[in-house]
């Protein structure tokens, strides 16, 4: 038999790295392909001992290419068959889905459970790109949309002419386009057209579809003016847009063809109104209680169009219009928040921790919009929100 030589073979280190190429499919499935894989062992120690120690220089100059060789090729096999995998499937976390309950403006309860009644919308999102530059990050550009599954608008006209979410389309000037700022670790572009696919599902669940009771009023009083036994009843014949096309490019908030049916005594006599209303309130994004809320600053802009059903009486049309316009102004206020959130919810935090091998907690990213005025929140339509991942 042949001879045996015992020996030890150490190596403190081996580093292994490799290009991760990002792409998105024509499905709109993020995919991470591996490319030129490369193998370093540090720290590699060959010992025979014996009188064979002087033939190890000869050796590591055949067996190190060939062991780099080896594990370079188990490296890009475990790479496309399981680590690339699962880190496409870690960031497809990015694509956000979740649930938004909008609570309603007249205050109704749920029947079943009395329980606050709210509209439901689905924010869903895919991947659409994918930028990756050396050293500035990787950018993912993702379609989203907004939907609920109920319809409480009316049927038919005016209802079923609506042709859906309008763009911004760069305020007819320039081209629409993500402006990502790329001053924080993570930050989250929300647009404008996004903030209108919500605004646009909720309408047409049913979020402006209400009778206005006595208690939505506030303190709004309407006896000093000889009104009496007033019932309303608000129908929205279009969605409301969000939009900083201005003059002063605030982001606010649009509503035109709200119609207001409307009954009422004025000074003992029955009347019939129907009242069109468009107005224009602020908007802001910002931060209550770990959420995302959409708030109405107040009331920029209110005009209004009324029409007495009783020929007879046309002639009050412009004084109930007038009226109308100084007490209802304040009411209006009231249901779309009175300064609170008109609604809100919390981004979902992206737990990647078991997907990478990390201990639990690890690799959760946690978004929040940040403040800071150095760091803008709003830009040429678009709103950010800045993240961080957790240590």
């Amino acid at each position: 038999g042949g001879a045996e030589y015992p020996g030890t073979l150490s190596i403190t280190r081996i580093v292994l790295e490799a290009d991760l190429l990002l792409a998105v499919s024509p499905a709109h499935i993020l995919t991470v392909v591996p490319a030129n894989p490369r193998v370093t062992l540090v720290g590699l120690d060959l010992d025979l001992g014996g009188p064979l120690g002087a033939l190890v220089d000869l050796l590591l100059g055949v067996f190190v290419p060939q062991l780099q060789a080896s594990l370079q090729a188990e490296f890009l096999a475990a790479l496309e068959e399981e680590l690339a995998p699962r880190l496409a499937e870690a960031l497809a976390g990015l694509a956000l889905a979740f649930p938004v309950d909008l609570p309603r403006l007249d205050g109704a309860t749920d029947p079943d459970t009395g329980e606050p009644a709210s509209v439901p919308v689905l924010l869903q999102s895919d991947f659409a790109a994918v930028d990756a530059t050396a050293g500035e990050g990787i950018a993912f550009a993702l379609r989203a949309r907004a939907t609920t599954p109920q319809r409480a608008v009316p049927t038919g006209a005016p209802f079923d002419d609506n042709r859906g979410v309008p763009g911004r389309v760069g305020c007819g000037r320039r081209p629409q386009t993500l402006v990502v700022p790329g001053v924080a670790p993570l930050e989250v572009v929300l647009a404008d057209d996004t903030l209108n696919q919500v605004l646009h599902a909720a309408w047409l669940g049913g979020l402006l579809e209400f009778p206005v009771g006595p208690e939505l009023l506030g303190d709004v009083d309407l006896s000093a003016y000889g009104i009496s036994d007033l019932v309303l009843l608000v129908s929205a014949w279009l969605p409301p847009v969000a939009s900083d096309c201005g003059p002063d490019e605030e982001l606010s908030l649009h509503a035109g063809d709200l119609r207001v049916d409307a009954s009422c005594d004025f000074y003992g006599q029955p009347i019939d109104l129907v009242v069109f209303a468009s107005l224009r309130a602020g908007l802001a994004l910002a931060t209550q209680d770990g959420e995302i809320g959409i708030t109405v600053t107040g009331l920029q802009e209110l005009e209004l169009q009324v029409d007495v059903q009783q020929e007879a009486l046309i002639s009050l049309e412009p004084t109930l219009r007038e009226l109308l316009r100084g007490q209802l102004g304040p009411a209006l206020e009231g249901l779309l928040g009175g300064g609170e959130p008109l609604f809100s919810f919390a981004l979902p935090a992206i737990d990647l921790s078991e997907t990478l091998g990390l201990p639990p907690g690890e690799g959760v990213i946690d978004l929040e919009l940040r403040d800071d005025p150095a760091w803008p929140t709003r830009r040429e339509g678009n709103s950010v929100i800045y993240g961080r991942l957790n240590e």
